[in-house]
């Protein structure tokens, strides 16, 4: 019989591997590697949504740069980074501020406004409710439904919002699904709960050519964060921006630690905001990539893409008694990595997501979608 401190520890030891779980998230290549068996380097990586061009040409040489200033503390307003940031989405000085990437800044924002509960619909980035949790707030999901392609439900969201204020976190276009939403309907949903703040987090919307940035036009109880981590293909940089009022900024600023963005991060993102040829450049190439992947992956049975104006899609098996398991098993064999999206909320086991890599990659994949169905 074990005693009580063994049993106890055990079980706590079980639910800090759970919650572990719940938050995990794509390119950990460390361990991706280690199941494969092989090194992380050799592991073609679909589980990360990262721009398949990669970093920009001039990346290395702007960091060699930077590195004669590594011998001083970096600037901790990133006033350079953050009035360049400001020309480019048409805001003044004061509603800007830079963080060690949006993750940084959302579990910030968490902890501002004094709220007391968030609103989430799921699925959605793990990170915005385990951010709520560290907070102290109370969260509560609202279910999308995937017969709607996952689209944000604003009347039932408002409904939510009617009983008492809330911190709102909105992917757009969302992650893991995709979806992307109407700034219009949006901006009508602030207005209407004035005493709630919704936070718009945008680090994909560069993907989405056309679409409306909401930094420069939101109403006051409005934040958008930005991300320049998955666009540029900066990920071990870290860099992230939030355009808010110049109140919220200053909550924000306050709960953030000081020098959080290193000097190399605030070198290249400032390049990154004025490299207009490498936008344009990632735009179209993603949009042609991607619409090859659905295109192949529509011709191989039992598996479905959702359509998606990210740089990644949504994937489900669709195979009686069967979840993603199977074939996430058997790519990562072949040492390619896909992300099970088992741990969001809102999703069950049979669905995947898999990020637009090249061309030569996506080949691979399919290869791989093919083998495990049978196709080859």
């Amino acid at each position: 019989m074990k005693s009580f401190n063994e049993q106890s520890l055990k079980e706590q030891l079980a639910e800090i591997e759970a919650e572990k779980r719940k938050y995990t998230h794509g390119g950990n290549l460390r361990q991706l590697a280690e199941r494969a068996g092989c090194l992380s380097a050799e592991i073609v990586d679909f589980s990360a949504n990262i721009n398949p061009l990669g970093p920009p040409d001039w990346l290395q040489q702007e960091v060699c740069r930077a590195l004669a200033e590594v011998d001083r503390y970096p600037d901790p307003e990133c006033s350079e980074l953050t009035l360049a940031a400001c020309e480019k989405f048409s805001v003044w000085p004061t509603e800007c501020v830079a963080g060690n990437g949006a993750s940084e800044l959302i579990a910030a924002i968490a902890r501002t406004g004094g709220f007391k509960r968030a609103v989430i619909p799921v699925p959605c980035y793990v990170d915005y409710e385990r951010s709520c949790k560290m907070a102290g707030l109370k969260t509560e999901h609202i279910p999308l439904d995937p017969q709607r392609a996952f689209a944000p439900d604003f009347g039932t969201l408002s409904s939510f919002l009617s009983a008492s204020p809330a911190l709102v976190f909105i992917a757009q276009p969302n992650n893991p699904t995709g979806t992307a939403f109407d700034p219009a309907e949006l901006k009508v949903l602030a207005r209407k709960h004035p005493d709630s703040r919704f936070v718009i987090d945008e680090s994909f919307a560069d993907f989405v050519p056309g679409l409306e940035r909401l930094a420069g036009q939101r109403p006051p109880n409005v934040i958008t964060v930005v991300s320049m981590t998955k666009f540029y293909a900066i990920p071990g940089l870290r860099l992230g921006l939030a355009f808010a009022s110049p109140e919220v900024i200053m909550e924000i600023r306050n709960v953030l630690p000081c020098w959080s963005v290193n000097i190399l991060a605030q070198k290249v993102g400032l390049r990154c905001l004025r490299d207009e040829e490498y936008e344009r450049k990632t735009v179209e190439t993603t949009i042609r990539l991607r619409e090859e992947l659905a295109q192949g992956i529509l011709e191989i049975p039992g598996i479905r893409a959702l359509p998606s104006q990210a740089n990644f899609m949504l994937c489900q098996v669709q195979r009686v008694g069967m979840d993603a398991s199977g074939v996430i098993e058997h790519l990562l064999k072949n040492r390619v990595a896909v992300r099970h999206c088992d741990n969001f909320d809102g999703l069950d086991s049979t669905y995947f997501r898999i990020a637009v890599r090249t061309e030569e990659e996506n080949r691979v994949l399919l290869d791989g979608l093919r083998s495990f169905s049978g196709m080859e």
